[in-house]
């Protein structure tokens, strides 16, 4: 089965643009010695960032925006691709949205330094975003009405659950030391 592409997915590949620049910089500035690109005593997360873990997670990041980018790039040029592309698509959504739980959690749990933890993580309402796209995008056999009516209730119930979680470890994984 193809699929044609939406709206909603060149704006995901816009979106993986700048996030595959934003990634790119972040391997910049951990490459550079010093810290920010050389500048000594810059960035007061450079012990954050250039720990192993999050490096890890980083680069987990980084392949599944440049999967999403190169897939995202062959659907423009063809103008359709097979259903089970947009399958690997929402795969690396998912990934990318756990992973910034997976950092809470990491960042929560060792010190770095006079910092205490996280680098200003706060909600991850783009991720939330990643999971809502999903839920957006699969393709229910459904009248329209009633795919609307399940796909609004789908992503109110994430959005609840991502803030209830939140919530939930707020205290435990200590994120109000962010």
């Amino acid at each position: 089965m193809q699929t044609k592409i939406s709206k909603l997915d060149f704006i995901l590949f816009g979106v993986s643009i700048l996030a595959l620049l934003f990634t790119v910089e972040y391997f910049v500035i951990i490459s550079s010695p010093n810290a920010d690109y050389g500048l000594k005593d810059y960035n007061p997360f450079y012990d954050y960032q250039t720990n192993y873990g999050i490096i890890l997670i980083e680069t987990i990041r980084f392949i599944s925006w440049l999967g999403i980018f190169l897939i995202g790039f062959v659907w423009i040029i063809r103008k359709k691709i097979d259903y089970k592309w947009v399958y690997i698509i929402f795969g690396f959504c998912i990934l990318i949205a756990l992973s910034r739980w997976v950092e809470f959690w990491y960042g929560s749990t060792f010190y770095y330094g006079e910092l205490r933890d996280k680098h200003g993580l706060s909600f991850p309402l783009f991720r939330l975003c990643l999971i809502v796209y999903v839920i957006w995008r699969y393709k229910l056999e459904l009248i329209n009405k009633k795919q609307i009516i399940i796909k609004s209730v789908a992503s109110i119930l994430m959005l609840l659950m991502f803030w209830g979680f939140y919530n939930l470890v707020y205290d435990i994984w200590k994120l109000h030391q962010s």
